[in-house]
């Protein structure tokens, strides 16, 4: 990777390649880097108004809502729609906001692409049913959520606009944790650890370490919680320690050993 970040410097592509390195850094937990090189590279972009622009801040926005920073996720988001994104950014937009908890503003953009794409099969039978199970999410109704991503099964392995990476998986994976349904929920976790040629260094990939080892606690099963919280902190072992889920798998993983 170095070697190839070193070929990129000073090339019309360059700034694609310091989105990819930011991906990286923040799959590593290493936020602070990964945002310092969104800036790098939305600062290449000699138009504001270019898909890169509103491409950066909408992965910066998606990211930083997946680890707790839900304001700093809101403000990146509105920062992106203000430069008209096309639909491939409106539906990372609507699923940031989804996943920050400005539902209001997440369901305007979805009902806005839905309008315009009602027979695209990739934007009604993926990206809109994730969009609108987070927004359950949100709204602390899991088993809507459920309901609304039966849809996407035969889909999750797709490569769809906006986002991918096996997304409905792990919100359907969230949503069956917030039911109790560990088994149910370790499944969808696993499946983005057992795809990562699909995931990538998608923030999520790394989190579904941290969300299997939720699942395996709520299923009793603490050796299997034990390995999967030290799989997640091993990955993030120099991470950002202002991190909220960082913070938060921590303590849950000092709990499990003081219930010992």
């Amino acid at each position: 990777m170095e070697e190839q970040w070193r070929w990129a410097v000073g090339k019309p592509i360059a700034a694609s390649f310091l989105f990819g390195r930011s991906k990286v850094e923040a799959y590593q937990g290493h936020f602070r880097e990964a945002r310092r090189l969104t800036e790098q590279a939305i600062n290449a972009v000699t138009k504001p108004d270019t898909l890169d622009f509103a491409y950066g801040n909408g992965l910066s926005a998606l990211r930083e809502a997946e680890i707790g920073n839900a304001e700093r996720a809101k403000r990146l988001a509105a920062k992106a729609l203000a430069s008209a994104p096309n639909r491939i950014g409106r539906l990372g937009l609507a699923l940031a906001f989804a996943r920050a908890g400005d539902t209001e503003q997440a369901r305007k953009l979805a009902d806005a692409v839905s309008q315009n794409d009602p027979l695209n099969t990739m934007v009604q039978k993926y990206s809109l049913p994730t969009i609108r199970a987070a927004m359950k999410l949100h709204e602390n109704d899991p088993a809507a959520a459920v309901e609304i991503l039966r849809s996407t099964v035969k889909y999750d392995f797709a490569l769809a606009d906006g986002f991918n990476d096996l997304y409905p998986a792990y919100i359907r994976g969230l949503a069956y944790l917030q039911m109790g349904e560990g088994r149910l929920a370790a499944a969808e976790f696993q499946k983005l650890l057992d795809h990562p040629g699909i995931v990538g260094r998608t923030v999520i990939g790394a989190l579904s370490h941290l969300q299997l080892a939720r699942a395996h606690k709520l299923m009793g099963d603490e050796s299997a919680a034990r390995k999967s919280y030290e799989d997640f902190l091993a990955l993030w072992k120099d991470a950002d320690s202002d991190i909220p889920i960082y913070q938060q798998a921590k303590a849950e993983y000092a709990g499990l050993h003081a219930s010992r």
